[in-house]
């Protein structure tokens, strides 16, 4: 494949490529942390005891309604902390909600989110993706997000 920039105008041969070479460089630079950000998060799985993860952006763009949360993470590299999902179809909407309901309540009550995550883990004691979770929402920071080394 091509480099995007090839064959494209220099910015001395016209006055619109400053224009096309910035606009390009911008679409690259979307494109790049996307992937940058998909990649920190597949490498997440392991840590995390997941299998696969969606930031908040893709959820809110899926039209699926099985998504669980699984906490807010600061990500291997990054400063800003992003709210993560699983797909999770055959798992218990009472469940889904309850996790949903525990992520609302971090910055207000941690305990009371701590004893909602416990009780979703009670129910499905074989999933360590949520003795996980648990694990981690008793060593948020400061911003309600467990840091990844």
């Amino acid at each position: 494949m091509p480099w995007p920039l090839q064959n494209q105008p220099s910015r001395k041969s016209t006055r619109s490529a400053p224009l096309v070479a910035r606009s390009t460089k911008l679409a690259l630079f979307k494109y790049a942390a996307a992937l940058n950000t998909a990649s920190r998060l597949e490498a997440a799985n392991k840590a995390l005891e997941t299998k696969v993860l969606a930031s908040r952006e893709i959820v809110e763009r899926s039209e699926l309604d099985w998504w669980r949360p699984m906490g807010r993470v600061v990500l291997r590299g990054r400063r800003r902390p992003v709210d993560i999902f699983e797909p999770a179809p055959d798992f218990a909407r009472e469940d889904r909600l309850a996790l949903e309901q525990a992520m609302r309540l971090i910055g207000e009550n941690r305990a009371a989110a701590i004893d909602l995550v416990g009780q979703v883990v009670a129910r499905n004691p074989a999933d360590n993706a949520l003795k996980n979770l648990l694990v981690r929402t008793r060593e948020l920071n400061e911003e309600g997000a467990y840091v990844l080394g």
